[in-house]
């Protein structure tokens, strides 16, 4: 497929052949440059994939190409933009169970270490989203400067204190941060 024809199929609704790796990709490049509501502000193009919604695949006849993936947006620029280290907590929705699946193996006995290196690059990301400098600054943060939806992506790891204390062990941590914003219940 060349690249007029993926703008032509944009426009017209044409059905598109996903077999191709190369159309896939021209189709989903050309779909987040044209789609307005994902803002300027994004710092690289592959940003603006973490904006990708079934809305926007499947009003723009993407319908095939996400049953390629289960409907999973994420598993679908995950696999189309392989040089890229997407960082899954970052889409609308991760892959079903991806939550789950972390917290098993960081859980484990015996952590696995690409886990909770995983899991460490979300705190940090966590931090700087909240504008936390510090790891002090957890201690201070209620459930409502978090969220709902941070708090449960914690509580699926077994809470904040104690996923904090196992990602960072040599930081010397308040007792009070357990019950201040440790699992929510």
């Amino acid at each position: 497929m060349n690249y007029k024809f993926v703008i032509n199929h944009l426009r017209t609704g044409t059905r598109c052949s996903w077999k191709s790796a190369y159309e896939r990709r021209k189709y989903l490049d050309e779909l987040t440059k044209r789609t307005e509501d994902f803002g300027d502000s994004l710092t690289s193009p592959y940003d603006r994939l973490y904006k990708l919604t079934f809305l926007h695949l499947t009003r723009n006849h993407g319908s095939g190409l996400l049953k390629l993936y289960g409907s999973s947006i994420a598993m679908c620029v995950c696999t189309e933009y392989p040089e890229f280290a997407f960082k899954l907590w970052k889409f609308e929705k991760p892959p079903d169970g991806w939550w789950i699946h972390l917290a098993t193996l960081f859980n484990n006995s015996s952590c696995d270490p690409i886990a909770e290196a995983v899991l460490r690059e979300f705190v940090l990301d966590a931090m700087q989203e909240k504008n936390l400098k510090t790891l002090d600054e957890w201690e201070n943060v209620s459930h409502a400067h978090l969220g709902s939806s941070l708090l449960q992506r914690f509580n699926y790891l077994g809470g904040l204190h104690y996923t904090l204390q196992r990602l960072f062990p040599n930081h010397k941590w308040n007792k009070q941060i357990t019950n201040r914003v440790g699992k929510f219940e």
